[in-house]
């Protein structure tokens, strides 16, 4: 597994003034027309801006590979 980025103070700080429902509803709204080809598969469970939703923020939580954003968003 990859070492996680270190926290940046700048980050550290801007994240005292974020609002997540807004965060959340501006990537809803952002990726509303993205195409979704899973879409005629009957299995979907999370729609395509949820996802991306959830991997921006393990990113932004230092997640740098898919194995570490998917054991963010069981810890979480």
């Amino acid at each position: 597994m990859s070492r996680r980025k270190p926290i940046d103070v700048k980050i550290l700080e801007a994240s005292k003034e974020f609002d997540a429902l807004t965060f959340a509803e501006t990537v809803r709204g952002a990726l509303s027309d993205f195409p979704d080809y899973r879409r005629n598969q009957k299995r979907v469970i999370y729609p395509i801006w949820y996802l991306s939703l959830v991997i921006l923020c393990g990113f932004f939580c230092g997640c740098n590979t898919i194995e570490e954003i998917a054991e963010y968003t069981r810890s979480g």
